[in-house]
Parts: structure tokens; C-alpha cells; sequence
């Protein structure tokens, strides 16, 4: 997670109800640091942030991309931070019956040309 980004942002004292928005995505291979999580930008207004959001995991440059939500609560003196939502590609996995399927329909063809062309020399 992007945790050295959230505590140089948490270090900002924002006033208290003040909502932020943050914009974060992870690489696909890291950079020259070896830090592979870099946030975008911040924003009070969640509709630029996801449309921010939406614009970078269209670009097929990151594998993720994360809306962090950031807010002070005054009654307990603390910031909270919160996923808001996560855009993130899956690769496709085939499970294990769907390639004993595939496996046996490749051994029931192989078995039909093997006896179709033995039958046919005979």
C-alpha cells in the first residue's frame, strides 16, 4: 500500500470536515526508486477523483488504481484513510475441471485420428 505517499500527506494538517480525495496507482514494474505505488493527485471533489481515477486505468500503464479517501475527525483528533475503490486487472484463470475438459476432449480427438488412421491402412 501506499503507505510513505499517506504519511507525507498525513503530515498536512487539513481543517477538520475537510474531505480529500487522493488518486494513487501501482505500477507495473517499479522505477528507478523501487517504489512502485505514486500518487496521482488530490482532490476535494470525488467525481474529478474517479474520473482522474478512470483516465489511468484506461492508459494500461498500472495494474491498479486505488481512491483513497482522507478526512480529520475532530472529536478523536485523528485523520482517517479509507479505500474508496480500487479499478485492478485480473488476469483469467481456467480452473482445474475446465482443463480436464479441454484435456480429455485433446485425448478423445487424438484417439479418434490414431484409430481412424489405423482403420484406413488396414
Amino acid at each position: 500500500m501506499p503507505s510513505a505517499a499517506m504519511r507525507d500527506s498525513a503530515k498536512k494538517s487539513a481543517p477538520p470536515g475537510a474531505i480529500e480525495y487522493s488518486v494513487y496507482s501501482f505500477q507495473k514494474s517499479g522505477g528507478a526508486s523501487g517504489d512502485r505505488w505514486k500518487k496521482h493527485d488530490s482532490f476535494s471533489d470525488m467525481t474529478k477523483a474517479v474520473e482522474q481515477a478512470e483516465t489511468l486505468f484506461a492508459t494500461d500503464e498500472y495494474c491498479r488504481v486505488e481512491i483513497k479517501q482522507k478526512y480529520t475527525d475532530p472529536k478523536n483528533n485523528r485523520c482517517v484513510d479509507m479505500t474508496l475503490k480500487t479499478y485492478e486487472r485480473k488476469g483469467i484463470r481456467i480452473s482445474g475441471t475446465v482443463m480436464a475438459l479441454g484435456g480429455a476432449v485433446v485425448c478423445g480427438v487424438i484417439a479418434f485420428v490414431a484409430a481412424y488412421i489405423v482403420g484406413t491402412k488396414m
